[in-house]
């Protein structure tokens, strides 16, 4: 019954585009990241009036016009991918585009499917439905090696400085990068003790006995009360605390079609070794450290069926301080949700932690 009453809202949604064609703030968020490409007069005509229209707050665009706009914003963003840093999901912003231009395009194919056969000079010929997004070409070859430039000249040899002392030849030695992971079942909150959330229509029917579910952890929206996703482990003895550590959460969303924005979550940690006492009371000292996630812009899934619906894995990550791990063997993490910088519009519904990941690099040690 659920999915059919998002079938029947996505219907509801494209009746609406074929007499309005009002603009929801997740599709001016994308033309807004489109619009930091390059010079705005360097981009297409359909482009620069629907940046216009928007700037007017103009509640609606003629669907000809929004459907080129979006069409060239998607050649922009295939042409201009390098320009983004990783926390920006050019991928999410490209299928949320073209789903939206398919709308526009069911739209067309609604209102051309009456028209009468006439003939095209007794009366304006019907507009056919917009055909399916051609596949994309193969890159082109590599241009040819530009000429190397002329050598400089030369400069004059310094004087000859005293030889160091030969130092002790130091061990054969193996390093690398290691992760470990916390999945859900292995976090808990104030209320419940294992996984608050199980999807158990992803991979099939829910009333197949055979589907696979996947459990996750409700993340309720930034402005309500939140309760503390938690957990606890035991700090690698091999981590290399003077190197790069990286903590990831890495959620779901599923499909909501009222609601939109962007997420980020803040994580608490604490780090512990024998003997020291935990808590807020000195000596304990509360938290080590509190960090705050990127925004993420939040896009719903596309693919649904009868009694199944596809949802959406996403992730976010922050940098751990190597100096306060150190030394430690007790480690404590607390995810939150909470409102996104740069005044941002809070996704307006419920996201999903699945799980939590660590990378570091291995202290090296000698061979046998």
């Amino acid at each position: 019954m659920k999915i059919m009453l998002k079938q029947f809202s996505l219907l509801l949604l494209v009746l609406h585009y074929t007499t309005h064609t009002q603009i929801p703030e997740k599709l001016k968020q994308c033309f807004s990241t489109v619009r930091t490409i390059n010079n705005i007069s360097e981009q297409s005509q359909a482009l620069q009036t629907t940046y216009e229209l928007l700037d007017n707050n103009e509640l609606s665009i003629a669907p000809t016009i929004l459907a080129n706009a979006i069409e060239d914003a998607l050649v922009l963003l295939e042409e201009n991918r390098t320009k983004f840093n990783d926390f920006l999901d050019i991928d999410a912003i490209v299928d949320y585009l073209d789903t939206y231009l398919n709308n526009i395009d069911l739209n067309n194919a609604i209102l051309t499917r009456n028209c009468s056969i006439t003939p095209c000079e007794q009366r304006r010929c019907c507009r056919g439905p917009r055909g399916s997004r051609g596949h994309r070409g193969r890159r082109g070859a590599t241009g040819n090696t530009g000429t190397t430039g002329a050598t400089g000249a030369t400069g004059e040899t310094g004087a000859t400085g005293e030889t160091g002392a030969t130092g002790a030849t130091g061990p054969a030695v193996e390093c690398g990068v290691n992760s470990l992971f916390i999945n859900a079942s292995m976090m808990t909150d104030l209320y419940n003790a294992n996984p608050n959330t199980s999807f158990n229509n992803v991979y099939g029917p829910s009333t197949s006995f055979s589907t696979a579910p996947i459990a996750a952890w409700a993340m309720s929206i930034a402005l309500f009360e939140q309760v503390p996703t938690v957990t606890q482990f035991v700090i690698p003895n091999d981590m290399d605390t003077t190197q790069p550590i990286t903590l990831t959460l890495h959620c779901f969303n599923s499909l909501n079609v009222e609601a939109f924005g962007s997420v980020a979550f803040q994580i608490q940690t604490d780090y512990k070794s024998n003997g020291l006492e935990i808590g807020t009371t000195p000596p304990a000292t509360g938290f080590s450290e509190t960090l705050i996630t990127p925004n993420h812009l939040v896009v719903d899934p596309t693919g649904f069926g009868v009694d199944q619906a596809n949802i959406r894995y996403f992730t976010t990550s922050v940098p751990l301080d190597g100096t306060l791990i150190a030394g430690n063997t007790w480690a404590y993490v607390s995810i939150i949700r909470v409102l996104p910088s740069d005044d941002e519009n809070d996704y307006s519904a419920q996201v999903y932690l699945g799980a939590i990941s660590i990378e570091y690099t291995r202290i090296c040690q000698p061979l046998p």
